[in-house]
């Protein structure tokens, strides 16, 4: 637990959220709620979705959700105007 507020913490300054290998089951919904957020890195998890609150997000340039439990991409991530890598690997 301490760790995951450390990271929200850090984020908050830093436009970063680096959280890989977290055993997630769900994509963290205080993820959406960051300002200035530009890079997630939520790779190697158990996440199955992507909460469509985070898919408005215009500020986001990388996202790596690899090695998760996705199985469909939503239509709204074309809505991330910034979104410049996207790795769906895995």
């Amino acid at each position: 637990m301490i760790r995951f507020l450390k990271t929200f913490a850090e984020a908050s300054g830093s436009g970063e959220v680096a959280m890989p290998g977290c055993n997630l089951k769900a994509f963290p919904l205080a993820v959406a709620d960051l300002e200035e957020l530009h890079t997630v890195d939520l790779s190697h998890n158990f996440i199955g979705g992507i909460p469509y609150e985070f898919l408005q997000r215009t500020s986001v340039q990388r996202l790596d959700l690899s090695y998760n439990n996705l199985s469909q991409l939503e239509e709204a991530v074309s809505g991330m105007i910034c979104l410049h890598t996207l790795n769906l690997s895995g």
